[in-house]
């Protein structure tokens, strides 16, 4: 063994041994005089001399512990053995000895690969100052079998282009092509080459979707940039073809094309171009870890030249979708009732891998500066992801409270799932309305959207009567609100929820569309003074009965008052001193009055730290004439069974539309529902 130090490998003495920074992370080797006995070997690592030469003019002992030493340092990839690795001397691999150098340090046959990198057949293609610079970068990787197509994106310079091409070791006049070729000399050129790269200071998606299409079906590697504004984002997608660029412009919710769009400078597009060549370095030499499964793409900032990496999720509109059939849906109901119930533990962990401040369905988890005490309080940012809401919105903030931290957070994320998909409409997904013959769905999901929020035409979803089961017309507007109020609140409705079963989900959006039709009947001339509850007596579960200690602390009192109306769900009215705070029902009295008293105490919360943003909505307020002071009976307890008769009692169908038009999200929360009265 010849030991030879790894290039990449830099190390510091730190207290308790020696610390080692390289390409591959951080590795630590402790002990006391560690750090002294690397700091004297470290010049001799030079992969001239082999261990044992090393070690045979020292004592036996420490002879024995040198050679521990090196080949603890070979096991952990900090020395090479240049015995083995068969490299030529830096002056034969100049001007590259660095390239191969650092594709040694990763894997063995450094030469082989290399020399495969420098004779790729490449294909680059483009406009502008990013396309020149790319075409810089090659050849100073070592890149120099590349073909240059410039397309009418937009301006480049041509003097530079040609000047840097004319640099590069092989010349000859079809290096350089100005002008997109014919449709079947450019899929050939494109089929024909190992590696193409596809750069522009304004890059034409539909360009983008014709090259993944080429090399999907070639097996040429693509590598892509797609500028949008301020950044520009970089990767390989996975030629399996489940996950393209239109996934990730879908994503990112941006438009067709862009306009406008100010070409990075020099120094940005150089620093750009080197990344771009750097990993199509990885990529021909085999150093790349490309995921398949989990893609993730770079995203440059051009001003900042700060790069972040990010997960692409598959996005409906980038596929094909069509609405089921009576008899498939009736399967999908079947399949849901009969689903397991979702573990907290592990829903957490897979909504979690749904967060990307960029990509993700959820934009961000966290807590902000929102105090913590006496309640937890948790925010679950949501995209809107077909722009549902109109452009340029932000993100729709979904806020939950709870006893502790996990509660918070797993209330907000399984609130999220509701708002979600709430938020996603698919039109190729709709029914045509009735009495038309035409479809809703066009080749363009898109488009279709434009023309449903404006009401032209009026889609249908499927739902599931929860009297017999059977499925049912629903009118889009009717399970996605924001259609037509393109608002967020609508989003966040009463009937829109998400549980970890389907019975769960379906009771809570029925209890809620309860609530709703209990509060209006409040405002009828003819009701009567409600009754109150003496909540400092009422049976209480553990955590109402923290709520109603922790309530005694404000100087403010809390009244309640029964408010179950005409369905018999029960329900209560919460008031904090003379103002009305909120309303809530449940199947379970205990369940209605935990969740009122927390409601209030989140009010006490918001108002006792100035931070409004997590306070409870506003409800309309229980007029004075209401507010009885007879004691209330004791309310008997309900179920979905009984919320479904008492609503058809009153002239009520309700209907569950599972809000699955976006496939990725009902694979970790399958459990979302639209309850509809009908």
């Amino acid at each position: 063994m010849k030991p030879q130090l790894a290039r990449d490998a830099y190390f510091a003495p730190v207290p308790d041994g020696v610390y080692w920074l390289t390409n591959k992370g951080p590795v630590t080797l402790t002990g006391k005089t560690i750090a002294a006995w690397i700091d004297r070997l470290a010049p001799f690592l030079d992969g001239q001399r082999s261990l044992d030469e090393l070690v045979a003019h020292l004592p036996e002992g420490r002879g024995a512990f040198v050679s521990d030493v090196v080949r603890a340092l070979h096991e952990r990839g900090l020395v090479k053995d240049a015995a083995v690795r068969g490299l030529p001397p830096d002056q034969v691999l100049a001007p590259h000895a660095a390239e191969v150098h650092f594709i040694d340090d990763f894997v063995d046959t450094a030469v082989v690969r290399f020399v495969r990198h420098r004779n790729c057949p490449t294909v680059l293609i483009g406009a502008g100052r990013s396309l020149v610079a790319c075409a810089a970068a090659g050849p100073r990787s070592g890149m120099d079998n590349v073909t240059v197509v410039v397309t009418d994106d937009c301006a480049t310079d041509l003097d530079e282009l040609s000047g840097v091409l004319g640099g590069s070791r092989r010349r000859g006049v079809d290096r350089l092509l100005v002008g997109e070729p014919e449709p079947d000399r450019f899929e050939r050129m494109v089929a024909g080459a190992t590696v193409v790269v596809h750069v522009s200071d304004r890059v034409s998606p539909a360009r983008a979707r014709h090259l993944t299409r080429i090399c999907h079906q070639s097996g040429t590697l693509l590598v892509q940039v797609v500028m949008t504004g301020a950044e520009a984002w970089i990767g390989p997608l996975p030629s399996t073809g489940r996950v393209g660029w239109d996934d990730a412009r879908l994503r990112l919710s941006l438009p067709e094309r862009e306009h406008g769009a100010e070409p990075p400078t020099p120094d940005a597009a150089a620093v750009l171009a080197d990344h771009v060549v750097h990993r199509v370095f990885r990529e021909v030499t085999g150093l790349a870890d490309t995921d398949d499964v989990r893609p993730r793409l770079a995203r440059f900032d051009l001003t900042t030249l700060r790069t972040t990496y990010h997960r692409v999720l598959p996005h409906p509109f980038a596929g094909s979708a069509r609405p089921q059939t009576a008899d498939e849906f009736r399967h999908t109901v079947n399949r849901l009732s009969r689903g397991p119930r979702l573990d907290e533990e592990s829903f957490s962990r897979r909504a979690a891998e749904l967060v990307d401040d960029r990509l993700g369905p959820f934009r961000a988890i966290g807590e902000r500066d929102f105090a913590q005490l006496p309640l937890h309080v948790s925010e679950v940012t949501v995209a809107d992801p077909v722009s549902l809401l109109g452009e340029d919105r932000e993100p729709v903030p979904v806020i939950a409270a709870g006893p502790d931290f996990a509660a918070a957070r797993y209330r907000a994320a399984v609130r999220a799932f509701a708002v979600h998909g709430s938020l996603f409409v698919d039109p190729r997904r709709l029914l045509a309305a009735a009495g038309s013959d035409e479809p809703t769905g066009r080749d363009d999901p898109a488009e279709d959207l434009v023309a449903l929020t404006a009401g032209d035409p009026a889609g249908q979803v499927w739902g599931s009567r929860l009297t017999d089961g059977e499925p049912c017309e629903v009118p889009a507007v009717a399970a996605f609100p924001a259609l037509r109020s393109r608002s967020d609140r609508t989003a966040a409705s009463a009937g829109a929820t998400a549980g970890y079963d389907w019975a769960e989900a379906v009771t809570a959006g029925v209890a809620g569309r309860c609530l709703d039709l209990t509060v209006a009947e409040l405002a009828d001339a003819d009701r009567q003074p409600l009754s109150a509850v003496d909540i400092g007596y009422t049976f209480l579960d553990e955590i109402g009965q923290r709520y109603r200690r922790l309530l005694a602390v404000f100087d403010t009192p809390v009244w309640v008052y029964d408010a179950t109306g005409s369905l018999g769900v029960p329900t209560f009215a919460f008031c904090l001193g003379a103002e009305t705070v909120a309303y809530t029902s449940a199947p379970r009295v205990i369940d209605a009055l935990r969740d009122g008293l927390e409601q209030v105490l989140l009010a006490c919360q918001a108002r006792m730290h100035s931070q409004h943003a997590y306070a409870p909505p506003p409800v309309p307020q229980l007029p004075p004439r209401l507010r009885g002071d007879e004691p209330a009976r004791q309310r008997q307890d309900t179920g979905l069974r009984n919320m479904v008769e008492a609503l058809c009692s009153n002239g009520w169908i309700p209907v569950a539309v599972p809000l699955d038009h976006d496939p990725e999200m009902s694979q970790v929360m399958p459990y979302a529902v639209q309850v509809v009265l009908r």
